[in-house]
């Protein structure tokens, strides 16, 4: 069992040490997330390395599992890297039968409002949120990127 800590910001300077260090919450777990990139916030988006997202999900993965609500329990994360730049895998395990049209909605105005959340969508080539039974079928998936978000 991964130990917790009480001090987000002590988890962000222990595993991503970095030039500059941005703190980032994640609406979809409730949880605290570090984001490290080389560059000052001021600066055009500049994508994270595959290696720095791999280092944001094992952080992330040390709070797992999460309940998120009595529906959905948040398990795990990976990074994937097929485009180039690296993605943000989210994966819940759900009591729904079926993503309702309305939940990629939902979950895009969110990662696209919200400052924090934006902020680690133009860092990213997107975050994908995959849904699963308990006895682990797919249900379906949700892929978000800035290309989602209204100018």
């Amino acid at each position: 069992m991964k130990k917790r800590t009480n001090s987000s910001s002590a988890v962000c300077r222990e595993t991503l040490p970095a030039i500059s260090t941005v703190l980032l919450k994640s609406l979809s777990f409730g949880l605290v997330l570090c984001l490290s990139v080389a560059t000052p916030i001021s600066v055009a988006a500049q994508k994270i390395s595959y290696k720095t997202c791999m280092e944001l999900s094992q952080n992330i993965n040390m709070q797992l599992p999460l309940r998120i609500n009595r529906d959905v329990l948040g398990t795990t994360t990976y990074c994937s890297n097929m485009k180039g730049v690296p993605s943000l895998n989210y994966h819940y395990e759900t009591s729904f039968v079926d993503i309702d049209r309305g939940e990629k909605k939902r979950k895009t105005q969110t990662f696209c409002t919200d400052k924090e959340l934006r902020f680690l969508l133009q860092h990213l080539n997107s975050v994908v949120l995959h849904y699963f039974s308990s006895s682990g079928v797919k249900i379906g998936e949700i892929e978000i990127s800035t290309k989602n978000c209204a100018r």
